[in-house]
């Protein structure tokens, strides 16, 4: 008996057609289901990791401003230290200075103690431009020294009165600088620490962006797999088949 294998396999469709429609149909339902998974979980994937990569875009230029501000405080407050130096030098010139005007005060006061009686006039019409000061000085020697040590201890005051209103401006201004240099390094500190924190926070993203890149790497290794899958199924369906309309 010869045997018909187009007429066998038409035959075998035709009573199990129903049967083959409803497979059919659950494994084409099955097969959609799972590729409309996949690419819903490849678009979260792709949406999770493009977000971290923002994110730690973001995080990284954060970090940068954070440091430039701490390179530009700690210059600051190597500019302020230097200013702070000068005024701590001019303040120990100042202070010298107001000793040379003490000493010079004390010289000129035991010069002008030691001063010989018939100079006392003279030196005295010379600091005094007034009618009688010589029979002054003749009439009353003390008196005349005493005026000479007064006009002495006058000007010598006014000096070192002038020396303290620069030192008092000097040690204000030293104050400021200290107190800004104080400042610029809190803000150092403080902006040193961000950068810390925000650069910590970009590599802890970075563990994250790597897992979600894993599992995108794994939806891919899936979606190949599939795909293979629905060769092989296909054609264990047309074997499945041919056997059955063979077996009859």
């Amino acid at each position: 008996m010869t045997f018909n294998f187009q007429l066998s396999t038409l035959d075998f469709l035709r009573r199990h057609w129903l049967t083959l429609v409803v497979v059919l149909a659950l494994f084409i339902g099955a097969w959609w289901g799972l590729s409309a998974w996949n690419r819903a979980r490849a678009l979260r994937l792709a949406t999770e990791t493009g977000a971290l990569q923002s994110e730690i875009s973001n995080l990284k230029s954060q970090a940068a401003e954070a440091e430039k501000r701490a390179i530009a405080a700690e210059d600051r407050a190597q500019q302020l230290g230097a200013e702070l130096e000068k005024s701590v030098v001019r303040g120990r010139q100042l202070a010298a200075e107001l000793e040379k005007l003490k000493t010079k005060e004390g010289t000129e006061q035991a010069r002008i103690a030691a001063l010989p009686t018939d100079q006392l006039g003279i030196e005295l019409q010379q600091t005094i431009k007034t009618a009688g000061i010589l029979r002054f000085a003749q009439d009353d020697s003390e008196g005349a020294r005493r005026v000479l040590e007064i006009i002495g201890e006058r000007d010598s005051c006014r000096e070192q009165s002038g020396l303290k209103d620069q030192q008092f401006a000097n040690c204000r201004e030293s104050l400021e600088d200290y107190a800004a240099v104080g400042e610029q390094q809190a803000k150092q500190i403080g902006d040193l620490k961000q950068a810390l924190d925000l650069s910590k926070r970009a590599f802890d993203k970075r563990e994250d962006l790597a897992k979600v890149q894993v599992k995108a790497a794994k939806g891919s290794w899936l979606g190949r797999m599939m795909g293979k899958a629905k060769w092989f199924v296909i054609g264990v369906g047309a074997g499945a088949i041919a056997g059955a309309a063979v077996a009859r």
